[in-house]
């Protein structure tokens, strides 16, 4: 499945096309956290995703060109991850989903799963 723009599926296969907020005059803050850098990895090195290019550039590339925000993982989220309720297993998903309670973000996701997490709100 060719990734392009902010279409990589999730594992589903689901995709996010996102409009240019610039375009319909509104500038949320959209954070992309840098997690997500490892999780495209690991899904193009088992042939699961094609990336045009690098996966540091393509993620530079399309956070520059849709207007995000990166997230740099942070100690806290990264420890606490651990100590979650077992409701989901994926070690990213937990950091992310750590991240977004600690900070109080809304999660972009298809992950059904990620809901039942006290103080997640999730959106799709």
């Amino acid at each position: 499945m060719p990734a392009n723009d902010l279409e990589v599926g999730h594992k589903q296969g689901l995709a996010l096309r996102h409009h240019d907020p610039v375009e319909i005059g509104i500038i949320p803050t959209i954070y992309l956290s840098v997690v997500v850098a490892a999780e495209l990895a690991i899904k193009a090195g088992k042939g699961r995703i094609i990336l045009p290019k690098p996966v540091e550039k393509w993620i530079e590339e399309a956070a520059r060109r849709h207007h995000l925000t990166l997230l740099h993982l942070e100690l806290g989220p990264a420890a606490t991850a651990g100590g979650l309720p077992w409701i989901h297993s994926d070690p990213f998903d937990r950091i992310l989903i750590a991240t977004a309670q600690r900070l109080l973000l809304t999660m972009i996701t298809a992950d059904e799963t990620i809901a039942r997490y006290p103080g997640i709100k999730s959106l799709w």
